[in-house]
């Protein structure tokens, strides 16, 4: 694979060459950017095709990193079903992509991360975060169309999804990441329209029919 590509398992790959057809100046959104870098899903889309758009990240001690990696808008901020302040669950070291909305978390990712901390000897601390819906975002920067929309927030992904109101965003493509398999996910974005056109690593990716 071409070394200019940065997901974790070629998303970006196959959105840019398969579905985009390296289509210049889209306007993506990526909910859950980590530093901007390592494992995005836009940074390639950012740096060699033109894209421009926004990138979000709620754990406090990864946001510096992205807001110097990113020239697109970036926000230290969670996205969640109502806004406010929510505790977010803050992974270190070689679990620090782990991080998430410690109420979004299934048994199976509480499991999993014990599982982790066991093994790594890593450590956890609860951190208050601001939390906004999508429909305050999208409002905020006046965002109508969105060409890509990546989640990947370790467990509040479906939440997301349900929480958008796609009469008044419309969004092209959709990469969402589903470790788990809930196969709610793909009957729910079929009944909005959308058909899933790949699995890659933990992602299902739709499009809009």
């Amino acid at each position: 694979m071409n070394r200019t590509y940065y997901s974790q398992n070629g998303q970006d790959f196959l959105i840019d060459l398969e579905i985009f057809d390296q289509q210049r100046n889209g306007f993506f959104m990526e909910i859950g950017a980590y530093d901007g870098i390592k494992y995005s899903n836009t940074y390639f889309l950012e740096s060699k095709r033109g894209w421009n758009g926004i990138c979000i990240e709620a754990n406090p001690k990864v946001y510096p990193d992205l807001k110097r990696n990113r020239s697109c808008v970036t926000l230290n901020a969670c996205l969640s079903t109502q806004p406010g302040v929510e505790e977010f669950l803050c992974m270190t070291g070689k679990m620090e992509m782990l991080s998430g909305l410690k109420r979004e978390f299934s048994s199976q990712h509480l499991l999993r991360i014990e599982n982790e901390l066991k093994r790594f000897g890593e450590q956890s601390e609860i951190m208050p975060v601001n939390c906004y819906t999508f429909e305050q975002l999208v409002l905020d920067h006046s965002i109508e169309h969105i060409d890509y929309l990546s989640i990947d927030t370790e467990g509040s992904e479906f939440s997301i999804i349900k929480s958008i109101d796609f009469s008044k965003t419309s969004i092209s493509v959709i990469s969402v990441e589903n470790t788990y398999h809930n196969t709610g996910l793909n009957e729910y974005m079929v009944f909005k329209g959308y058909k899933k056109v790949a699995r890659i690593g933990e992602d299902d990716v739709f499009v809009l029919l």
